[in-house]
């Protein structure tokens, strides 16, 4: 009752502070006119009490402050002897004048901070309620995600099931589940979560993943791999496919670039340009004689022409010198980061 009250009264507070005031003095005005029509001689002060409560609550601290001062007045000149004046004739009165006045103070201030505690604490559940309800859509949205990604690594499992003639061909899908897989995991790991999204810092992802390629092919040969990533932020989503272009790209890159321990670089860069995200994964390695033959052939190509689309894009090839694979493609809402 008391926070409905508080709520219902809301708007009277934000009227100007003139109008509350005008309104508290006519709140004690009334008190005044019905003690003078009751005749009760008795008691000047306590009449008055239910007026400072009153206009506490509905208005505010200062409206209070107000209608005690001006009930104190009233009730010292027209119902205190000697009446007709503000004389205070003995001790007795200034303790009852003064007592009135510091209880109708106190009352004012702790209502004040009552409303204030009660206000807040509804804009911290308010707040509670929201958050609960947006971390639910969160995680659908994240559960979602890997259903659809676990469903795309069954996919791919089950057509290599029914094309793999041989125990090379069977090993090879294997290992793009696995990597799919891998990436998925990767994925998860650096997912943050916003206000109302999901999402995955590109810069961080891109290095940490040809940071394992590094680890895993390189090895000792004299190949460097460089990352240039924008500070932007993917969807889930999108880092899976982004993240298995770069890794489909890069291993061709380390497999065929550089025969017989050449040395060579091999650089992944992710831009921003306006609404759109430019990928591209270069080498300076021995390249291809013709250009349009500069993608990878077989299960591979399918795969990236695949990934290329559902980011709504298409890879383009480009070379000798070295081997240079771009892809530009619209961003999802996500913020950048700072």
């Amino acid at each position: 009752m008391f926070v409905d009250a508080i709520r219902r009264f809301k708007p009277l507070r934000g009227l100007p502070i003139w109008a509350r005031w005008l309104l508290s003095a006519a709140v004690v005005f009334i008190e005044f006119g019905l003690r003078l029509a009751t005749g009760v001689q008795t008691v000047p002060y306590l009449w008055f009490i239910p007026g400072v409560i009153v206009t506490s609550f509905v208005f505010d601290r200062g409206s209070g402050f107000v209608a005690t001062f001006l009930s104190a007045g009233l009730a010292l000149y027209f119902f205190v002897t000697p009446r007709g004046s503000f004389e205070i004739a003995d001790l007795d009165q200034l303790v009852a004048l003064a007592a009135f006045t510091l209880s109708g103070l106190l009352v004012a201030a702790v209502i004040e901070a009552l409303r204030h505690t009660v206000e807040e604490l509804e804009r911290k559940s308010q707040a509670l309620q929201s958050a609960d309800v947006q971390k639910a859509l969160l995680l659908a949205d994240i559960n979602h995600r890997i259903k659809n990604h676990l469903q795309s690594v069954v996919g791919v499992l089950d057509i290599a099931a029914r094309r793999a003639g041989t125990l090379d061909e069977a090993k090879a899908a294997l290992d793009q589940a696995a990597w799919r897989l891998g990436m998925l995991g990767r994925v998860y790991d650096q997912l943050q979560l916003r206000d109302d999204a999901t999402a995955v810092p590109a810069d961080r992802f891109l290095s940490d993943l040809c940071g394992d390629l590094r680890a895993t092919l390189v090895g000792l040969r004299p190949i460097a791999l460089r990352v240039y990533a924008d500070p932007v932020e993917l969807d889930p989503t999108e880092a899976v496919n982004v993240g298995l272009i770069v890794n489909e790209l890069v291993q061709n890159a380390l497999k065929y670039a550089f025969p017989d321990d050449r040395a060579g670089t091999v650089a992944v860069r992710l831009e921003r340009r306006d609404d759109c995200l430019f990928l591209e994964v270069a080498d300076d390695g021995i390249g291809r004689a013709d250009p349009a033959e500069a993608g990878p052939a077989g299960t591979g190509s399918r795969l990236l022409r695949a990934l290329a689309q559902q980011l709504g894009g298409a890879l383009k090839w480009s070379g000798p010198p070295g081997t240079r694979a771009t892809l530009e493609f619209r961003r999802h809402a996500t913020a950048d980061l700072a």
